[in-house]
């Protein structure tokens, strides 16, 4: 029985390593996401005086890049984001009522 034991520890070592790997990843993306979201809202800042609605797009971009940050952190820690985070990512590039905007 012993042999099988150590085959289900092996086999629970790289599960966990793989699991592991795939939400460093996953952390890695979500802070990518979120730096660039981030330099979107600067880019919108810059144009706020010149184009309507681009403070409120730099708004919605720096809640995304919070968002995604939140999410970086659960997943460095082996979890999963919060369902705020998750809800803010899914409808980061709308309105608070979920509508879509023109821009």
């Amino acid at each position: 029985m012993a042999g099988a034991d150590e085959g289900y520890e092996g086999y629970l070592r790289t599960w966990l390593d793989r699991k592991g790997r795939q939400f460093q990843r996953l952390s890695e993306t979500a802070e990518g996401i979120a730096d660039a979201a981030e330099a979107s809202a600067r880019v919108h800042d810059q144009m706020a005086e010149q184009q309507p609605g681009a403070a409120e797009h730099a708004a919605r971009e720096r809640r995304l890049a919070a968002a995604e940050r939140e999410a970086a952190r659960a997943f460095r820690a082996g979890e999963l984001p919060s369902k705020a985070s998750r809800d803010a990512i899914r409808t980061g590039g709308s309105n608070v009522d979920g509508q879509e905007t023109a821009d």
